[in-house]
């Protein structure tokens, strides 16, 4: 806070002097009554140093639940934590309100309430995914080192996402951008129609495993591409092709309980299960891919607690 003490001073000093002689005389023995007010100006800045060391001594950050495999293989739900949150705008306002109006106000205190934040995923939500409700495995034993290597970083990745009902999964999203700095490798991988070096080699296989996971339960994919040449490792029609920035695999968790995704990378192998609630076993699913013509059709066949529900034709690809 910073007042005009010279202005005013100055301003005092000047009265009457410039008047001629016979005003000054009468400014002396008869002075009238000249009331100069004191102004004040404010450095508003220190406030936000003064609220930065507020926000950061009071607020508190919340934590999610979340589902972790113990020792014992066992899936346990962690605990949430709510957050605490200052509302420092409203702080700042009150703040320059008592300043400006600092003649008028009796009580510059300021009162600020902190703001409770409730965690977006809680225990509560977590606790109904018990049980496995799909698995897929497919072979790379062919791989070289850096091609093994991309499967380990992407699957890696995604080990241990969950999922909530509504949500949509992007394979690009959580693996990231195929880079060096990122772990990954210069492998064998298909563009176009060709088969070429690229950083990141290897990937699709892992895009594809997860995707089949998917498909053998009653998820919908919303985002799937298939490959410009076969996949020795999949069959006809089976594959999902992913690049970064250009093709993506998502699909959307359509159930009522929250999914959790889990990868291994084992012995030449990957493996994609996915885990939700104990009720959606009474339905299991089979992949049927099968050539007519020049196309792959690919049908998910239903079973109800073992017995044939239904068969349904879920898309056609080209043969390559």
């Amino acid at each position: 806070m910073k007042y005009n003490y010279d202005t005013t001073i100055n301003t005092a000093y000047n009265l009457g002097r410039n008047n001629n002689v016979i005003k000054k005389y009468f400014a002396i023995t008869s002075p009238d009554e000249n009331k100069l007010k004191l102004t004040y100006t404010y450095n508003f800045s220190i406030i936000d140093s003064v609220i930065e060391n507020i926000v950061k001594e009071n607020s508190k950050k919340i934590t999610n639940a979340a589902i972790i495999k113990n020792n014992s293989g066992n899936l346990v739900v962690t605990k949430d934590k709510y957050g605490l949150s200052v509302d420092s705008e409203s702080i700042v306002q009150a703040i320059k309100s008592k300043i400006n109006n600092i003649d008028n106000e009796k009580d510059l205190v300021i009162i600020s309430e902190l703001k409770k934040i409730d965690p977006k995923i809680k225990t509560s939500d977590l606790l109904g995914v018990n049980t496995r409700i799909s698995s897929v495995t497919t072979n790379f034993r062919y791989s070289n080192l850096n091609r093994s290597e991309n499967i380990r970083v992407a699957a890696a990745a995604i080990n241990g996402k969950t999922l909530m009902p509504g949500e949509v999964f992007s394979f690009n999203d959580i693996v990231g951008a195929r880079t060096i700095d990122r772990g990954f490798k210069t492998a064998k991988e298909i563009i176009g129609n060709k088969v070429v070096d690229g950083i990141g080699g290897g990937v699709c296989q892992v895009s594809t495993t997860l995707y089949n996971a998917v498909l053998r339960t009653n998820l919908n994919s919303v985002e799937r591409y298939q490959h410009s040449l076969k996949s020795s490792y999949i069959g006809a029609g089976l594959d999902a092709t992913v690049a970064y920035g250009l093709l993506d695999y998502r699909f959307k968790n359509t159930y009522f309980y929250p999914i959790y995704l889990e990868s291994s990378v084992y012995n030449k192998n990957v493996t994609f299960s996915i885990y939700s609630n104990e009720s959606l076993n009474s339905k299991t699913y089979d992949i049927l891919n099968e050539r007519v013509g020049n196309s792959i059709h690919v049908s998910r066949i239903t079973y109800n607690n073992n017995k044939f529900l239904s068969k349904v034709l879920l898309y056609t690809d080209n043969i390559h």
